[in-house]
């Protein structure tokens, strides 16, 4: 499994699928002009979107 921390998202062209990445996570404040407080985002590869539980959020999943 790759996982991989990304530091340059918004500067250079980044293939994460073609590379093999499994998981990858980044800020959005530097190259992307996100400021103090902004939100990160992550990227999961097609081969992990049929695993659960996924990634639930806070209203992600169904408790009936």
């Amino acid at each position: 499994m790759r996982q991989v921390g990304i530091l340059a998202v918004g500067s250079v062209p980044h293939e994460l699928s073609k590379w093999g990445v499994d998981f990858a996570v980044w800020c959005n404040y530097k190259y992307l002009n996100n400021g103090p407080g902004g939100t990160a985002s992550c990227y999961v590869n097609k081969k992990h979107h049929d695993k659960m539980p996924g990634l639930w959020g806070w209203w992600g999943r169904n408790s009936a």
